[in-house]
Formats: C-alpha cells, sequence, structure tokens
C-alpha cells in the first residue's frame, strides 16, 4: 500500500520505546509501534510477533488481548486514513520520548484515469509516442496537438521545453499571418532505417520536410541550420 523512508525504525524515540515501558502509556506505545512497523512493511502477524515479544520488556506486561486490538486498530486506521495515524504515532512517539520523526510516507502514485493531473515524465512519454505514430514529425498548431494528446495547453508548451532542451525532438515555428504553426521532429526515431532530415523547406503552401537515407547523406548536403544527428 506504501512505502516508507529509510529510518523511521532507527528514530532515537522509537528504540527507546522498543526497549519496554512501565505502567501508564503501553497501550500507547503498543499502537504507536503497530503503526512504525506496519508503514514499514511488516505484516500484522509480523507486528504481532513483535510486539508480543517487545511486551515482556513492559513492566508489567500487557494482556495479550490488548496487544492484538492495538494492532487491528493500527492496521484499520492506515488503510482507512493513513495520514492521520501515521501523524497520531508520531505525535505520540514525541510526547512520550521527546524525540520528534521527521521522516515523511512516500505513497504509491495513483492510477493515472484517477489522478487530475499526470506527471510531466508522462506527459514526455505520451508526446514521443504520438510522434513516433506519425512518423517522426508533427506540423500544425500547438493547440492541435494538445488536443489530439490530451494534455493541457500550458502542460504541452512546458513539455514541449523540456524535449527540446534535452534534444529530443527539433522545434520550428512557421508564421502565416494570423496563423502560426509548428514544426516538430523526433529526434530519436525507433525505426530500422535511421533518417536523416536534410531540411525545411517554407512555401506558399505550407512546409515540406526534406529526408534522406543516412547512407545517401553527409553532412556536406545537410542544411547547416537544420543539421540534427539522429540516434536509434
Amino acid at each position: 500500500m506504501y512505502a516508507f523512508t529509510k529510518g523511521l525504525l532507527s528514530n532515537p524515540g522509537v528504540k527507546q520505546l522498543m526497549r519496554g515501558v512501565t505502567q501508564g502509556c503501553r497501550n500507547e506505545v503498543c499502537f504507536a509501534l503497530a503503526v512504525a512497523h506496519l508503514i514499514n512493511g511488516y505484516s500484522t502477524q509480523e507486528t504481532l510477533q513483535i510486539l508480543l515479544t517487545w511486551n515482556q520488556l513492559n513492566s508489567p506486561v500487557l494482556p495479550e488481548k490488548e496487544v492484538y486490538k492495538c494492532i487491528n486498530s493500527a492496521a484499520k486506521g492506515l488503510a482507512k486514513d493513513f495520514n492521520h495515524y501515521y501523524n497520531a504515532m508520531r505525535f505520540k512517539v514525541k510526547n512520550i520520548t521527546g524525540h520528534e520523526i521527521k521522516y515523511r510516507p512516500v505513497t504509491p502514485t495513483k492510477p493515472r484515469e484517477e489522478r487530475k493531473r499526470s506527471h510531466m515524465d508522462e506527459w514526455k512519454k505520451d508526446l514521443i509516442v504520438l510522434l513516433q505514430k506519425r512518423g517522426g514529425r508533427f506540423l500544425g498548431t500547438q493547440k492541435q496537438l494538445a488536443q489530439e494528446l490530451g494534455a493541457p495547453l500550458s502542460t504541452l508548451k512546458k513539455v514541449l521545453n523540456m524535449l527540446e532542451d534535452e534534444d529530443i525532438i527539433f522545434r520550428d515555428s512557421v508564421e502565416r499571418g494570423k496563423k502560426s504553426f509548428t514544426v516538430l521532429i523526433l529526434q530519436v526515431n525507433q525505426v530500422e532505417n535511421l533518417m536523416v532530415y536534410t531540411g525545411i523547406h517554407y512555401g506558399k503552401r505550407g512546409v515540406s520536410l526534406g529526408v534522406r537515407l543516412k547512407e545517401e547523406c553527409n553532412e556536406s548536403n545537410v542544411i547547416p541550420r537544420f543539421r540534427r544527428r539522429l540516434l536509434l
């Protein structure tokens, strides 16, 4: 359900509590230790065995049914409201020992269809796949590309900047009156024959891309302004 930054069980406060406590705070400590072990990947059964052994260090020991109750409460609570029970554990450890827990939990990424926003890396991959499906090039408006990609226009602009900075795409713009077209060329094209784009030609009817097979080209006959090194 979740991962956790390494070091929680090595926290001085948690280590102090693991040495056993006296009457008056045993239930709180048992609950806090149960939460700490569960979010570190221990199963409820493993946590039970650990805390039953820990209970023998207490003075006096807790009834076993109380240990069971604390673990069940911790497990159900974490599944229902992780942050609340995690913070409750932190508070109890600090309140009893004076040691603060500064670690933060790392919750898993939600499935993409359940998220309002996608990560930039995902949009970058989507755009690369889209360009590959279109033969490694795109000619049109950024608004059209955003609609085809299914991404917000502001996000697309950021993705284009990132991919251009990483030399994954070549981008140019063509202005024709009120209309502005964007030319995109994928620099990393996973095809059998490596292609070299020899130039971008602007005409009255739009833009055409000059393309030759690599073995038919050399650097001398590639237009310098648009010379690009393509990788498989």
